[in-house]
């Protein structure tokens, strides 16, 4: 992403969404990954409630070879399946 258009809470709005939508749909609990590397992303999920849980060695392709990937967690019961709309 271009850096003039970061750090104006369209990942947080986006993200907030899709795990509303996902909690209204029956989902108990989000999983992503993001690499090491990605400071920003981490800071965003850990900042919404994501917890570290894992690690996958050389999940991504990396430049001169592979990167890891931690693994998040969210419990999304802070949310009735049929909870607001």
């Amino acid at each position: 992403m271009a850096p003039d258009l970061r750090r104006r809470g369209v990942a947080r709005a986006l993200l907030t969404m899709l795990l509303l939508r996902a909690r209204r749909a029956g989902t108990l609990h989000a999983f992503l990954e993001v690499r090491p590397s990605n400071a920003p992303a981490m800071a965003l999920y850990e900042s919404m409630g994501f917890q570290r849980i894992g690690l996958r060695r050389g999940y991504y392709q990396a430049q001169g070879g592979r990167e890891d990937a931690i693994v998040y967690r969210k419990a999304l019961d802070w949310l009735p399946a049929d909870g607001p709309q």
